[in-house]
């Protein structure tokens, strides 16, 4: 009978979903059990067929008949809003299309949603699901206390009712509070179990999702040699179950490895394949439990101009912020301010769009970039830029200025006023001038043992970040002291930059970075020595004597001094040597 042959369709696909899906079989399933008529008085059961089969057609990566299941689904439990089985279906259906198209806030609140609904019902079979969904999204999301919430839930759901697959989810949600809590020993150890446990029930999708997590935990705690293991266990378990979704996943957990074992060029070959199945499918799934991991496939990416657009766009869906070191304004950062050469404002958006504040809010701007981006005393700020007007009137002028430029970059948290200080939003905005602090800690920490491409890599990042003076057309105070600070710091990392290459031998570039920084900072009496030496020592001896020639100019109508003794002394000790170098050669005389 059809109700029968409904029943068993709906049984074969919810069991093909748990053991295998994305497989020829489950889609068949799938397929057979949506073309059946549900049945008027078991809708709920009907409902369950649709989110099974939105879970078989993800894994398969075929959105489109993954978001046809859904709307059937929702149509179905439009017959029956009040049968709360129907209703806990369609949001588990939810949840799965949410997952794999990067809506993690929208997760978080279905899962509770869900919740919410089981409960007014004493509802115990859907919650060990709807915690587990609910806790991968609020990791994505980096929300910590959602997180606790979700493993509480998770908890309970499994004391009431004690099945293999409650206790398989609570392991993983285990596992994602202690990735969360940065306890990766303890987390490796729930994923460990939850993979375990998945392949003794049979479970072969979420032993491939925990086994996919502990590896990158492993490779993110330098145990790459303990890889081996999950690895050959995938692979064997591809050869019976090649889930089109985990097998993309699982080129994200290989492309990370091997961007932390040897750099971003090793990670392109997969990174770019996976990305690009990602796009063209409309199906994305990275490793969840490690932000560090997540963010640093994105920040990759992004640098080696791998599917930007869509990067970018994954990476705001996400809410991720960008990894320790700075990434530049590759990152799709909510706003992105240039001050070293021409001042620019980008608001990111998609696309990034260029914002012009009016004269007020934009010296407003400066003043917080000038001060690091704050927390700036309402009462600094008020003197540096309204000086005529007393307190109360400053103080007023200040709170409108501020409304302004909050109003022309349309966000309000990016500008925040607390306890009488305003500050930028530093995590959220990325800004050359801060970009280059952030450049001269990372020189000098590395430049003593980094090889040629390391001091490469950095040499390009100082030229692109430094393209001229800070704010070169305003004149202000505060404004001129902030430029000539940042020229300084310009010129010192350039200094520990050539300093880098001339421990390897190479002058050229060397001389090349101390030239710039005496451009940008031509009193600095220590890179004219340094220069000269340079020039001394590969015999250019006439060069390093009309660079103290300049040094000495520069001093003399600028500071009204000559250098110092010991620059002097430098030059005395080379003027004997610059005309033997420059001298005509005695003529030979002939027999």
């Amino acid at each position: 009978p059809p109700a029968i042959e409904a029943r068993v369709c709906s049984s074969r696909l919810m069991a093909l979903t748990c053991l295998e899906p994305g497989t020829s079989a489950s889609l068949r399933a799938a397929d057979a059990a949506l073309a059946l008529p549900p049945d008027a008085n078991r809708i709920a059961d009907a409902v369950t067929s649709c989110g099974c089969a939105i879970v078989a057609y993800a894994s398969a990566t075929r959105l489109e008949d993954a978001e046809s299941a859904l709307r059937r689904a929702r149509e179905l439990a439009r017959t029956a809003p009040h049968d709360p089985l129907a209703q806990l279906a369609l949001i588990h259906g939810e949840l799965w299309l949410k997952l794999v198209t990067a809506d993690p806030a929208g997760m978080v609140h279905a899962a509770r949603e869900g919740l919410a609904l089981a409960e007014r019902h004493g509802i115990w079979a859907w919650r060990a699901d709807l915690a587990l969904f609910g806790c991968m999204g609020a990791t994505l999301l980096g929300d910590l206390a959602a997180v606790e919430g979700f493993l509480e839930t998770s908890a309970e759901a499994f004391q009431a009712r004690p099945s293999t697959f409650a206790r398989g989810a609570l392991l993983c949600v285990r596992g994602f509070h202690a990735a969360a809590t940065d306890e990766p020993a303890q987390a490796l150890m729930h994923f460990r179990g939850a993979v375990e446990l998945g392949l003794a029930m049979g479970f072969l999708h979420g032993a491939v999702w925990a086994s996919q997590e502990e590896m990158v935990l492993l490779a993110l705690s330098g145990r790459s040699c303990e890889l081996d293991g999950p690895r050959r266990s995938i692979a064997q378990i591809f050869e019976t179950f090649p889930s089109p979704l985990l097998k993309n996943a699982q080129d994200f957990v290989e492309a990370l490895i091997e961007l932390l074992a040897h750099g971003p060029a090793a990670a392109r070959p997969r990174l770019s394949r996976a990305l690009t199945r990602a796009r063209a499918s409309g199906v994305f799934l990275l490793p969840l439990a490690s932000e560090k991991g997540r963010t640093a496939l994105v920040g990759a990416a992004l640098e080696l101009d791998l599917e930007r657009t869509y990067v970018a766009s994954l990476a705001r869906r996400y809410g991720m912020t960008p990894p320790p070191e700075d990434t530049g304004p590759v990152w799709p950062w909510p706003l992105v301010i240039r001050t070293l050469g021409p001042f620019s404002i980008a608001i990111g958006k998609e696309p990034p769009s260029q914002a012009r504040p009016a004269a007020g809010p934009l010296r407003l701007m400066k003043a917080l970039v000038a001060a690091g981006g704050g927390p700036v005393s309402c009462k600094r700020l008020i003197a540096e830029l309204w000086v005529r007007r007393d307190a109360t009137e400053g103080r007023t002028s200040l709170d409108t200025t501020l409304h302004r430029l909050r109003s022309a970059l349309g966000d309000d948290s990016l500008v925040l006023l607390e306890n009488g200080e305003v500050r930028l939003d530093r995590r959220r905005i990325w800004c050359d001038a801060w970009a280059l602090h952030h450049l001269k800690i990372q020189a000098q920490q590395a430049a003593a043992d980094i090889d040629a491409d390391g001091i490469g890599r950095l040499d390009r990042r100082l030229r692109s970040i430094y393209s001229g003076p800070f704010c070169p057309d305003d004149s202000e105070t505060f404004l001129v002291r902030a430029r000539a600070k940042l020229a300084g710091i310009f010129a010192d990392t350039a200094s520990v930059l050539a300093d880098g290459w001339l421990r390897l031998g190479e002058d050229a570039p060397a001389i090349a970075l101390l030239e710039s920084a005496l451009e940008a900072d031509e009193l600095n009496e220590a890179l004219y020595a340094k220069l000269m030496a340079v020039h001394a020592a590969r015999g250019a001896v006439a060069e390093a004597v009309r660079l103290y020639e300049r040094c000495a100019t520069t001093f003399r109508s600028r500071l009204g001094v000559d250098p110092s003794a010991q620059t002097r002394q430098l030059a005395t000790s080379l003027r004997p040597m610059a005309r033997v170098l420059t001298s005509p050669p005695p003529l030979s005389t002939r027999r």
